[in-house]
């Protein structure tokens, strides 16, 4: 999972998809979700 939220990280850092996804507040949206659903402990570790 951490990959994953890394993967978001880098998505909203990526010039070309910054304004888009900043326009409509995703990046934030989505590491909010993630954190959600790992804290929730339906995320199984290494999978």
């Amino acid at each position: 999972m951490d990959s994953l939220l890394e993967l978001f990280g880098n998505l909203c850092e990526n010039d070309s998809a910054k304004l888009s996804l900043a326009e409509m507040g995703l990046c934030e949206r989505l590491v909010e979700i993630v954190r959600a659903h790992i804290n929730s402990g339906n995320v199984v570790n290494g999978t």
